[in-house]
Order: C-alpha cells, then sequence, then structure tokens
C-alpha cells in the first residue's frame, strides 16, 4: 500500500468520467517511516466528480428539447428564427457542450371537415352541429355569411372535434361557414354549409324521412305526405327492375312493395322482373334493401325484358325469349310434317310442339307418332291403330300431314 510523493491524490476510478466520486491520499498513517494510501473519501454533492484527485463539479451537456424553445439539459438561450424555423440553444456547463436547436415552423392551416348536419340534409328542430380538424385548433361558426361575425363552439379549443347543441330551431333552408386556428396562429375558413330544418310529421314527410310513415304507406319519391300503398304490383316491358309502380323512380314504395310481396300480403305478380332486383327468380327481403341501396332515377338493375307465353311468338334458341320458371322453349319442331319447316320462333312446353292446324302448342302423345296411310284404313305403324283409325274415319286432314280430301 505504498506510494509517493507524501499528499498526492488518486480517485477512485482514474480515467473513467466522474472518477468514481471518491479520492484517496498518500501519507504516513502508521508507526513506520513509509508512505501508504489512505481510504477513499466522497466528495461532495457540489462537487461529486473525482477528476486527478480532486473534486470537481460535473459537467452538463445541453441537450435539446422536442417542443419550442425547451432544453431536456442545460441552459435555454434563444437564436433568432429564419422564415422557415424556429431557432435556440441549450447551453452546456461546467465544461459540458452547448447544443443548437431548430424546429420547422407550421406554416399549413388546419382542415375543416364538416359531419353534422350532412351538407344538403334535412334534420329536425334539434340537431348537433359538429366539425372536425386535422389538428388540435379553436373553431368559430358564422350563420350568415363568409365576413361572420363568428361565434365560438361551446366544446372547442386545442381539440380536433368542435360542436355544440342547438334546439328550437325554426323551419328553414340555413347556410354556415367554418373558421379555425390552430396554434401556430394558421387559419382556415371553410366552404358553405347548407341545411334544412323541418319539422317532420305524416304530412310533412318529403321533406324528412320515409319514417314518418307506416309500414303500409309512403311519402313517395317526391310525394311530400303520407300515401297508401298501391294494393297490386304488375311489371311490364321496359320496366325498370326494382321500381314496382312504373313512376321511373326507385324509392321506398318499391321497397315496402316488395317486402309486402315476399311476406304474402300481396300477390307475387306473374312476371316478377320488377321486383327481383337480385334476378334471382323470387322476391325476398333482400330485393328491398336493394332498392333501399339505390333510391333514386337511375337504372342500376336494369329493365324488364319483353316475355312471351305458351303459344306466343318468340325469338332465340332454346329458352330464348320465352318466360321463365314455365319451362317453355322456343324453335319448337313439328315432329310430324317432315314437309314443313321447324317452327323457331313459338314457346312450347319441352314436351310440346307446336301444331300448325290448331295454331297451339300440342303434347306428343295427343297424336300418332306415324302418319297414318291415306288409302288403306289401317296404320303404317300399328302401335297406333286405334289412334289413326280413329282420325281417319273423321275425315279430317287436322293430323294427317300433307292430305287435304280422301
Amino acid at each position: 500500500n505504498e506510494c509517493s510523493p507524501q499528499n498526492e491524490r488518486q480517485c477512485l476510478k482514474p480515467g473513467v468520467a466522474g472518477g468514481g466520486g471518491q479520492y484517496r491520499t498518500c501519507g504516513n498513517y502508521d508507526a513506520d517511516a513509509c508512505l501508504e494510501w489512505s481510504s477513499y473519501t466522497g466528495c461532495s454533492a457540489s462537487t461529486p466528480d473525482c477528476d486527478d484527485g480532486v473534486c470537481v463539479a460535473r459537467a452538463i451537456n445541453g441537450q435539446c428539447g422536442s417542443t419550442l424553445n425547451s432544453c431536456t439539459s442545460g441552459i435555454f438561450q434563444d437564436v433568432a428564427d429564419t422564415s422557415t424555423e424556429y431557432k435556440w440553444r441549450c447551453l452546456g456547463s461546467n465544461g459540458g457542450t452547448t447544443a443548437s436547436c431548430t424546429l420547422t415552423k407550421d406554416t399549413s392551416p388546419p382542415t375543416i371537415t364538416i359531419n353534422s348536419p350532412s351538407p344538403g340534409s334535412t334534420v329536425g328542430s334539434s340537431f348537433t352541429q359538429q366539425i372536425t380538424t386535422n389538428e388540435p385548433a379553436t373553431c368559430w361558426w358564422s350563420p350568415s355569411v363568409p365576413t361572420g361575425p363568428y361565434i365560438q363552439f361551446t366544446s372547442t379549443g386545442g381539440t380536433t372535434t368542435h360542436s355544440q347543441s342547438k334546439t328550437g330551431i325554426a323551419d328553414g333552408t340555413y347556410t354556415f361557414y367554418y373558421r379555425c386556428t390552430d396554434a401556430a396562429g394558421n387559419t382556415q375558413l371553410s366552404s358553405a354549409h347548407t341545411f334544412t330544418v323541418a319539422t317532420c310529421s305524416a304530412s310533412n314527410c318529403g321533406a324528412c324521412t320515409q319514417a314518418q310513415c307506416t309500414s303500409q304507406q309512403t311519402c313517395g319519391w317526391t310525394g311530400t305526405s303520407c300515401a297508401s300503398l298501391p294494393g297490386s304490383v304488375s311489371c311490364a316491358s321496359g320496366q325498370k327492375i326494382g321500381d314496382t309502380n312504373n313512376d321511373n323512380y326507385l324509392s321506398d314504395l318499391d321497397s315496402k312493395q316488395i317486402l309486402r310481396i315476399s311476406a304474402g300480403i300481396l300477390s307475387q305478380p306473374s312476371n316478377v322482373c320488377c321486383a327481383d332486383p337480385s334476378k334471382d327468380g323470387s322476391v325476398s327481403p333482400i330485393d328491398s334493401s336493394l332498392v333501399q341501396q339505390n333510391y333514386g332515377t337511375g337504372t342500376p338493375f336494369g329493365t324488364c325484358a319483353v316475355c312471351q307465353t305458351r303459344s306466343q311468338a318468340c325469338t332465340g334458341a332454346g329458352q330464348g325469349s320465352c318466360c321463365g320458371g314455365q319451362d317453355l322453349i322456343c324453335n319448337t319442331i313439328d315432329p310430324y310434317n317432315p314437309q314443313n319447316p321447324p317452327h323457331s320462333g313459338v314457346c312450347c312446353n319441352s314436351n310440346e310442339y307446336y301444331n300448325d292446324d290448331l295454331k297451339r302448342c300440342i303434347q306428343f302423345a295427343d297424336e300418332c307418332t306415324t302418319d297414318c296411310d291415306p288409302f288403306t284404313t289401317s296404320c303404317i305403324d300399328q302401335n297406333n291403330q286405334a289412334c289413326c283409325s280413329e282420325i281417319f274415319q273423321g275425315h279430317t286432314n287436322t293430323f294427317l300431314r300433307g292430305v287435304t280430301t280422301y
């Protein structure tokens, strides 16, 4: 434990920042003549670090804060700002370093979004007036013109949602304007916010919502009061799909009529086209929902096509333009008269053909499958003797192809 020279001092951790905060001194602390180290002594709170055996004040480095003119450590010193940045310094002490700080200036005004009432909507005499901004701001509203005067929202200031309640507002059309300012002083003015206030009732449903009418009533697309729903539905060629009353509008009336059909309150039309927006061949609540989602004058589902019934002229092969759901086939071939061309324009069931003479669809089982011989009293096909004899005895050419007289 010997040391030299006398009164030499040594830190606990030489070469390490702060030196361990303790020191020892070289001296004679026993009965011999040799010098030895003393025990370690701690530095004081005002000089907590040990540097080359001497207690010194701790060095503090300046460090910038995250907000304007703030320092995490060190002493604040203001610096002249530029057009785009705020500037300041955080000074170090006791030999510590100094930090230069900058913060980009906010030059963008807040963005205003109008939430309630929805622009262009109709509301009752009591409603919530609300807007939002994309950053904290303080907002005002003007009930007249963009130049004001402006009234501050009851709920605003340093937030992004700004609102207030309105009650007892008279019927009429209103136009509001909004002005919002952020913490940096940037201000934004909104566009015109127009909406209508109307006292809703069964006699004023046109200005409000269909909810004013019962399930057996409608306000209609252009109506102003609740009216009873029509007692039946029919679909015509060219009629908009979903437009059950064929008034060229998809409205509450149509969605309610479709619901009544699906519930069995109304009879299903022979052609369900105009009540079947889903085009699955049946009328269901799904069809009503589709109409509700497309209120207006458009034709999102197309129009009803021409549909021919049994024994009526048709076009196209197979199902073609024959009415669905009845197993009707177009292009019926006459199997009994090879002299006549196939009928390519009549709708018949799949087990029928079109009879030239009767001018109607006939089941195959109604006649002989083989022509009778007009010069004998027997059939060519003996299996159809009775049928052919009966026809021949009547001396009719209804079923005997190519025979006129006998």
